[in-house]
């Protein structure tokens, strides 16, 4: 059985030129008393991030915070779209949300935006939702569907330009289906997806709808910023509270203010989500929080660092005895941030020749396989 190094490589270069620092904070820890939602500790995150952001050189003026009763849905939107007019190429922008998650039928027409493989829309509860259905009253209006989110992102990835970054930071839950562990107060979702009677789940569900779907992530034009989503929590997991100084609060907004104060400005986003995630599962084991997009970009700015990860590799996939093979497994996956298409360079052990390229062909959790351009 051979082994080969395999070098892994990211490599981009942009030029940073005037920058100017955005955020946008919204914060929801106590809702009317008819919507039947209770309360979490959200307002104690804005110090935090207003802590964290001050402290690489976000000026008080350029952080909008909605609050409570002033974080309805519309006031939410409204300040998405502000904050796209403000932005400017180059442009740094965070946006925190800090309230409940709970999971809401998905639309009931692809035209509407029905595009979910669960059929389950993921949404946030401003302040003006309600956590179950009326007849005569509330049918989900107020929820901030992930649908509506994803345009206003796209505005403000367009004004930034491949020079800008934005950060997005959910400190929610997604879908509230995971147990709760009473031994915390609070959890920040809903256990039970919003029922609409109106729009009964299919008995089939759409796959083609799926696979249409504009998401944060799709393929598009080079010339928008780079996103990065932080989420407290896998998709179908409670995010629960932390208590730190006898105060509760949000467990990603601690552990982000947390991994900031230990980091320098040439760290990546992706060094600082493996801080987060170390801090939040000491609080919390069982919870996963994700990452997504291009984490090597460093912290707050619109350059990215070149990531060289050397591993070695056996050639053959798993039970295979052959000697030479294009086929490679390495011990490394999703949970390292390698992504399908990314390139590799293979050289034999002690050579500096490279002795083929290659490409990661499938990825999981743990472990990629790739193909190689020689056996």
């Amino acid at each position: 059985m051979r082994y080969f190094l395999l070098l892994l490589s990211v490599f981009i270069t942009i030029n940073s030129l005037s920058q100017k620092k955005l955020a946008l904070i919204v914060a929801v820890g106590e809702y009317p008393a008819a919507s039947k939602i209770k309360p979490i500790a959200s307002v104690n995150d804005v110090k935090y991030i207003k802590a964290a952001l001050g402290h690489n050189g976000f000026a008080e003026k350029n952080i909008d915070t909605l609050i409570n009763g002033k974080a309805t849905k519309a006031a939410i939107l409204k300040a998405l779209d502000r904050l796209a007019a403000n932005a400017n190429s180059n442009d740094i922008v965070v946006i925190h949300f800090s309230c409940h998650g709970q999971q809401i039928r998905d639309q009931k027409t692809i035209e509407l935006g029905k595009d979910e493989d669960d059929g389950y829309d993921e949404a946030f509860l401003p302040y003006d939702a309600m956590a179950k259905y009326s007849p005569t009253g509330y049918r989900g209006q107020n929820h901030l569907r992930d649908d509506d989110l994803y345009p206003l992102l796209l505005s403000i990835r367009k004004k930034l330009g491949a020079g800008g970054s934005l950060l997005v930071l959910l400190d929610a839950c997604h879908s509230g289906t995971g147990t709760r562990d009473e031994s915390f107060a609070v959890t920040r979702g809903e256990p039970i997806p919003f029922p609409d009677p109106e729009n009964p789940q299919d008995s089939v569900i759409n796959l083609s709808a799926a696979e249409a779907k504009q998401g944060f992530f799709e393929t598009i034009a080079d010339s928008v910023a780079n996103l990065v989503v932080i989420s407290a929590s896998s998709p179908h997991q409670e995010n629960k509270q932390v208590v730190v100084n006898n105060e509760e609060l949000g467990s990603l907004t601690y552990s982000f203010y947390k991994a900031l104060h230990e980091m320098t400005a040439d760290n990546s986003y992706g060094l600082l989500f493996e801080k987060i995630r170390a801090t939040m599962q000491a609080h919390i084991p069982e919870q996963i929080p994700m990452i997504e997009g291009n984490v090597q970009q460093f912290i707050f700015s619109g350059k990215y660092k070149t990531k060289e990860d050397k591993v070695y590799i056996r050639v053959g996939t798993p039970g295979s005895s052959a000697t030479r093979d294009s086929v490679f497994a390495v011990e490394k996956g999703l949970m390292d941030n390698i992504a399908n298409g990314a390139t590799c360079k293979i050289y034999q052990a002690e050579s500096k020749e490279v002795y083929a390229n290659a490409v990661i062909k499938r990825v999981e959790n743990f472990k990629s396989y790739g193909v190689a351009e020689r056996g």
